[in-house]
């Protein structure tokens, strides 16, 4: 079968593997915020790793979108896993960031101007549309294999072949195949055993050196505008708590004095 004619299907059936709800629903867990809790249904599923990347070297991690308590910070580079996001209505995204096994159980919502996603096995399929192939039956052979996130991403997990579960002959029947520059030939695998989205390489499936493939993430929103996002919200989003404060504090004292004048002038009668 001429490669040609299966490019855009690999691709088509790449994609709809990594976001089809079946392969993604028992990984869906709901962040433990009470911000999202009466915000959720104007929240987005999302479900990638992101990069710290703020305009003064580190992210902030805020109690939620309207209350700006600091709950963490963390310098740039550090990888931050997002579920959910949630849009202000200056126009703002928010992401919501709730770590269960780490990081001490920091719950809360970063401003994803501060962001970079984190090149990832889908990115690698849109920037390689027209390379990918439909396999044909290549799997790892042997009942181990290192999964990278892409081709020669250098970041891999070892997989090991669980045949009551599903022999690895059956898990790339329907899979995606990509030939690098090198020639070698990588398989992508979009669930199996709890792992998700990304590529072996068949031709030499426990090698541990594959790192030629590696892309920086690039500049987030607030690098590229050369400014900080939450002191560039200019008192609208950034400090809508501190002006509701304000508001609350402003009607107190008019009612207070109005009392007072009441008192003044209409003494209470003997």
């Amino acid at each position: 079968m001429k490669r040609r004619h299966l490019r855009g299907i690999g691709l088509a059936a790449l994609i709809l593997t990594l976001l089809a709800p079946s392969a993604i629903a028992d990984a869906i867990t709901e962040p433990r915020s009470d911000f999202y809790q009466s915000h959720y249904e104007a929240c987005t599923y999302v479900g990638r790793t992101y990069v710290a990347a703020g305009y003064d070297g580190k992210v902030q991690l805020l109690t939620s979108p309207v209350n700006f308590t600091v709950v963490a910070e963390y310098e740039n580079g550090t990888e931050l896993w997002i579920s959910f996001t949630w849009e202000d209505g200056e126009g703002y995204l928010w992401g919501a960031y709730d770590n269960y096994s780490a990081d001490k159980g920091k719950v809360g919502w970063l401003p994803m101007d501060d962001l970079t996603l984190k090149y990832d096995s889908a990115q690698f399929a849109e920037a390689h549309q027209n390379e990918l192939l439909q396999n044909t039956g290549l799997y790892p052979e042997g009942d181990r294999a290192l999964v990278y996130t892409y081709p020669s991403s250098g970041e891999y997990q070892e997989l090991t072949e669980d045949r009551d579960y599903m022999p690895f002959s059956e898990a790339f029947s329907d899979s995606s195949l990509y030939i690098d520059e090198a020639g070698r030939s990588w398989v992508s695998i979009s669930y199996y055993m709890g792992r998700r989205d990304g590529w072996i390489c068949v031709d030499d499936p426990l090698n541990e050196t594959l790192n030629t493939g590696f892309v920086e993430p690039g500049q987030s929103a607030a690098q590229q505008r050369g400014a900080s996002t939450i002191g560039g919200m200019n008192g609208t989003a950034a400090n809508r708590w501190q002006i509701t404060l304000i508001a609350v504090a402003l009607v107190a004292l008019v009612l207070l004095i109005t009392l007072l004048a009441v008192k003044r002038f209409y003494p209470k009668k003997k």
